[in-house]
């Protein structure tokens, strides 16, 4: 829906594409367009004009001499954990931030938390005394990526890291178990451990 100042209603429609034939015919010749478009204004209801497209009824001219660049909001941590206090981001499903975006995670499946369950019962006598152990909690590697490995082993701390997160120079090892989430895993998360110089184990169940 465009803002009430677009909005062009259906009484100066020849106003209208005298408006178009004034902006348009400049650029590109739109005769025939307009001889198709005159067919259907009656089914107008909202237009706009002047930015890097003409939008009328049916039909949308682009201006490829107004085009801008289209950019994303990314959110850092500390937008990222304002929205979870003001219950924006709801408890009872799991996120993480991944370059700036809110990711959804998927829920685990059996064979997921069966890898899990093996994976644990291995590494942590091996390690025990050399690492902590974070299964599925926030691994903080700069202000635009929070994820949530499955296993993260890092530096032991004696407040187990309750005063703040631990981040790459903290961490030990990072493991990511990949059942459907395999592409993305691979492909996006891998991609943001490495950029902070973080070891990343990958099991694939």
């Amino acid at each position: 829906m465009f803002p009430p100042s677009l909005a062009i209603s259906r009484g100066i429609h020849d106003n209208l594409f005298r408006d178009f034939r004034d902006f348009l015919p400049t650029r590109r010749t739109l005769t025939s367009a307009f001889n198709e478009l005159r067919g259907v204004v009656n089914s107008t209801e909202r237009a706009v004009r002047g930015r890097d497209e003409v939008f009328c009824g049916n039909f949308l001219f682009e201006d490829p001499d107004m085009q801008t660049a289209v950019t994303k909001k990314r959110f850092n941590v500390f937008e990222y954990y304002r929205m979870a206090e003001a219950g924006i981001l709801s408890d009872s499903v799991r996120t993480e931030l991944i370059n700036g975006e809110i990711i959804e995670m998927s829920p685990m499946g059996a064979r997921h938390a069966g890898a899990v369950s093996r994976i644990n019962e291995l590494l942590v006598p091996l390690l025990k005394g050399k690492a902590q152990l974070r299964p599925q909690l926030p691994l903080r590697l700069n202000i635009y990526d929070e994820p949530l490995p499955d296993f993260c082993f890092v530096r032991p701390r004696r407040d187990f890291y309750s005063s703040k997160h631990p981040g790459s120079a903290e961490t030990l090892l990072a493991i990511e178990v990949s059942d459907t989430s395999l592409s993305y895993d691979r492909d996006v998360k891998c991609g943001v451990y490495a950029s902070s110089r973080v070891q990343i184990g990958r099991a694939h169940v």
